[in-house]
C-alpha cells in the first residue's frame, strides 16, 4: 500500500481549505499556522516539506471591506505573502509543484466568457489587483527559477460556511430580516456571474493537484446566472415573495469563465446554484441575526 500523499496549504482553516480537506481525506495535509506576511515563519514551514507532492496556496485576505480599508496590508498578505512562499520554494533543491488561488476579479467585465488568453485583464477591486500582482510574481518566478506552478482564477463560489459580507449568504440575512413588505435596494443586479458551490471548487483544486498542470487556468462552471435571478431564488427559498428588489445604479458587472481550457485536462464542474442556496438558508439559520447596523 502506497502512502498517503503529504500537501502543504495555507489558507487550509479557510472556507475553502477546510472543504478541500474534507473532500480529499487521504492525505496528510500539512497547514500553515503561520503568518505569511512573515518570510521567516514561511520558511520555517517550507523547509519541512521535502516529501511534499504540492504545495497549495490558498491563504489571502478577500473581503472587499476589510481591503478597501486597509490596502496596505491586503497587499502585504495577498502579494507579499505569496512572494514568500515563491521565494521559500525557490531555495529548495527540488521543489513542489504550487497552485496558486487566484480569482476571476482579475479580469475586465466582458459580456462574453473570459478566457485565459485574450480577455482583457483590468481588475476593478483592490482584492482584484492584488491578485494580478501576485499573478505576475508567480510567472516571473516560473521564468527566472523554473518553479512549476499553477495558477487558477476561481470565479463565484458561495456555500453554507461562507462569511456574510459574500453576495449570497448577504443576500440571505438581508432577506430573511426585511419587514414585512420592505423594500430592497441592490445594485447591479443585472449583472452576471458564474456560480459554483465551495465544495465543487475544492474538489476541483484536488483534480488539479493530482494532475498537476502548469500554467493559468479559469476555475468555474461557465454557466451565466444574472443576479437578480440569484436573489428571486433566495426569495424562493425563504418563502418571501412579499419582499420588493430594486435594482439600483448602473453597474452591470459581467463575470463568467470560459472553461474550455480547465475541461481539456478533464476537469469539469457542475452547477446546482439551487442546491447551495438552500444550503445557505438552512445554514444561517441556525445562526444569530447580525445586529442592525
Amino acid at each position: 500500500m502506497s502512502a498517503r500523499p503529504s500537501i502543504g496549504v495555507t489558507g487550509g482553516h479557510g472556507t475553502v481549505g477546510t472543504e478541500l480537506r474534507s473532500v480529499w481525506p487521504d492525505v496528510d495535509w500539512k497547514c500553515f499556522e503561520g503568518d505569511v506576511r512573515e518570510q521567516r515563519e514561511v520558511d520555517a514551514w517550507i523547509q519541512g516539506g521535502r516529501e511534499w507532492s504540492a504545495v497549495i496556496h490558498l491563504a489571502a485576505v478577500v473581503p472587499t471591506h476589510v481591503i478597501e480599508e486597509n490596502p496596505f496590508e491586503a497587499h502585504r498578505a495577498n502579494v507579499l505573502g505569496t512572494l514568500h512562499v515563491l521565494e521559500s520554494l525557490r531555495h529548495m533543491d527540488a521543489p513542489p509543484w504550487l497552485f496558486f488561488a487566484s480569482t476571476s476579479h482579475v479580469y475586465k467585465s466582458d459580456s462574453s466568457a473570459l478566457r485565459e488568453e485574450g480577455s482583457v485583464l483590468e481588475p476593478a477591486t483592490l482584492y482584484g489587483r492584488t491578485k494580478l500582482q501576485a499573478e505576475e510574481w508567480i510567472r516571473a518566478y516560473q521564468r527566472r527559477y523554473g518553479l512549476q506552478c499553477c495558477v487558477a482564477r476561481i470565479f463565484s463560489f458561495s456555500g453554507p460556511t461562507q462569511g456574510p459580507s459574500y453576495f449570497v449568504p448577504s443576500m440571505v440575512r438581508r432577506i430573511r430580516e426585511a419587514p414585512q413588505q420592505a423594500t430592497l435596494e441592490i445594485g447591479g443586479l443585472q449583472g452576471t456571474r458564474d456560480f459554483s458551490s465551495v465544495r465543487e471548487v475544492a474538489q476541483a483544486i484536488r483534480e488539479f493537484a493530482t494532475r498537476q498542470p502548469v500554467g493559468v487556468f479559469n476555475l468555474g462552471s461557465g454557466v451565466p446566472t444574472v443576479l437578480a435571478d440569484v436573489v428571486a431564488e433566495v426569495q424562493l427559498r425563504l418563502n418571501r415573495p412579499d419582499v420588493v428588489i430594486r435594482n439600483v445604479g448602473a453597474d452591470m458587472a459581467h463575470l463568467v469563465a470560459d472553461v474550455a481550457r480547465m475541461n481539456e485536462i478533464g476537469i469539469r464542474l457542475t452547477s446546482d446554484l439551487g442546491r447551495t442556496i438552500q444550503q445557505i438558508v438552512d445554514g444561517s439559520a441556525a445562526l444569530p441575526s447580525k445586529p442592525k447596523e
